[in-house]
């Protein structure tokens, strides 16, 4: 059996709206589909044992979607110290952005955070990267690159 189609990123967020929120008006996703769970997901989210009710909100943006999950209960864990990228598992995910300026600004207003010494770039090129955090930690490149946003970074690989 094959794999038929790239359904979707889970984040776990502290607080729903304040997330859906971030990634509408930060990060440009529409939102798409809700969904409200209980303890029958325990065996599939490693809750066996909980009583568990889950808030999920669908966003979509160029085809990719996110799904935030709000845990009720059990309350979600709060961490915000972004992990180092070293360490196995998502490290980040990334969007080309017409302006860093401009971005870092909605960040901050929509209580993302700014990781001003992962900056770097060649301001005469126009090409700007810098890593931010979402409300919950969960880290973000920004790239400013001239040309088209569609075009994937690197050189062609075909595989090995």
């Amino acid at each position: 059996m094959a794999v038929q189609f790239f359904s979707h990123v889970g984040l776990c967020v502290t607080d729903l709206q304040r997330s859906v929120r971030f990634y509408r008006e930060a990060m440009g996703f529409k939102p798409l589909t809700s969904i409200q769970v209980g303890p029958e997901v325990g065996p599939l989210m490693g809750l066996e044992d909980e009583n568990i009710v889950l808030h999920s909100r669908f966003l979509e943006r160029d085809g990719t979607r996110l799904e935030l999950l709000y845990f009720e209960v059990p309350v979600v864990e709060r961490h915000q110290e972004a992990r180092a990228m070293n360490r196995p598992g998502l490290t980040h995910f990334a969007v080309r952005v017409d302006s860093v300026p401009d971005t870092l600004s909605r960040v901050e207003a929509l209580g993302g955070r700014v990781l001003e010494s992962s900056r770097v770039g060649h301001p005469a090129s126009g090409i700007e990267l810098i890593y931010v955090l979402d409300p919950d930690g969960i880290r973000i490149e920004l790239i400013q690159v001239p040309g088209d946003p569609t075009a994937p970074s690197g050189q062609p690989w075909a595989g090995d």
